[in-house]
């Protein structure tokens, strides 16, 4: 339903006194959000994936390349279309308290899309707010408290809600767990999946926590330095992920297994600048298997068996 071809996107700044600046914070992404299916999208803080997400979802206009909606660009609807967009596809953010206004009810925040879209009327919008609270599995009562009455979990549900009251096709969760407990972390994942297998929604889940993203996910997309570096079905993915920053993440989930060690090729510490990258493979000053190719090429974005990676020596990983 949503996909991206060849997405980029820059920004640049020009500090007073000095010359202009350039980051490729998204550089020739392509993926694609299917209906009734989860893809995980994995990385380091600062890789690029909620510039991304933003693209996806509307909220940034890509540098080049584009983004499709059932076959159609984006960034060429009407104003009108695009309007009507804005219900097929919902964000839901990372920070579950800061993403509510505090001096709105639950009612008022569920229902908020509804009056800024003109649905219904205020009957039909408290309805909606009911079966929406239900399906988010929160009581009634609720409706009349504020966020400073609800815990971190609930306020992430009533974000979920709020999300799901226009209907959307695809709903964008940019780090919705991060700021959770554990054990809440687990109940909204299980909520997101029992509302996808109901509902059929696509979902892009974005996480720097792999081992959580292999569990909600059907695909992985490894996102590094603004590249896709793997692309990948979640199953078995912990077992045959064939690039090496897959496996560096791998490397970072701890083992529930005391005295447990998972074997994986350790890598260097230095990180490439964004504002100056260097050329070739962005990940070949940390990688164990980098050759003078990576040194000198971006790899191509390949497939190797089930797998699409990012690398020149996959075969060898694998």
């Amino acid at each position: 339903m949503l996909e991206s071809k060849h997405l980029q996107k820059t920004y640049t700044w020009k500090p007073v006194f000095r010359p202009g600046v350039s980051v490729l914070a998204v550089r020739d992404v392509s993926l694609q959000i299917r209906a009734g299916e989860t893809v995980g999208l994995v990385g380091e803080s600062g890789c690029g994936k909620s510039t991304l997400a933003r693209c996806l979802a509307g909220l940034e206009q890509p540098s080049d390349g584009g983004v499709f909606y059932h076959g159609e660009e984006i960034s060429r609807l009407s104003l009108r279309e695009a309007r009507v967009l804005r219900k097929r596809i919902q964000y839901i953010f990372q920070n579950p308290v800061n993403a509510l206004n505090p001096y709105r009810t639950v009612a008022q925040l569920i229902a908020e899309p509804l009056q800024h879209f003109r649905v219904g009327n205020q009957k039909t919008r408290m309805a909606a707010v009911q079966r929406l609270l239900d399906m988010v599995e929160l009581p009634i009562d609720d409706m009349d408290k504020y966020p400073a009455e609800l815990s971190r979990g609930e306020c992430q549900r009533v974000n979920i809600a709020r999300a799901l009251i226009l209907e959307p096709e695809i709903i964008i969760c940019d780090e919705v767990i991060s700021a959770l407990d554990v054990s809440i972390g687990v109940q909204i994942l299980h909520l997101l999946k029992t509302l996808q297998r109901k509902q059929g929604y696509g979902f892009l889940f974005i996480s720097h926590d792999i081992s959580r993203v292999i569990q909600i996910s059907d695909w992985i997309a490894v996102m590094y330095m603004g590249l896709l570096m793997e692309w990948a079905p979640a199953a078995g993915f912990h077992a045959e992920a064939l690039h090496p920053y897959s496996q560096v993440l791998l490397q970072a989930v701890p083992s529930l297994i005391p005295g447990e060690f998972v074997d994986h090729p350790s890598t260097a510490v230095e990180i490439p600048d964004p504002v100056f990258p260097q050329h070739g493979c962005p990940f070949h000053t940390r990688c164990p298997y980098a050759t003078d190719v990576c040194r000198r090429e971006v790899p191509a974005f390949r497939s190797v068996g089930q797998h699409t990676v990012r690398c020149h020596h996959a075969e060898a990983v694998r």
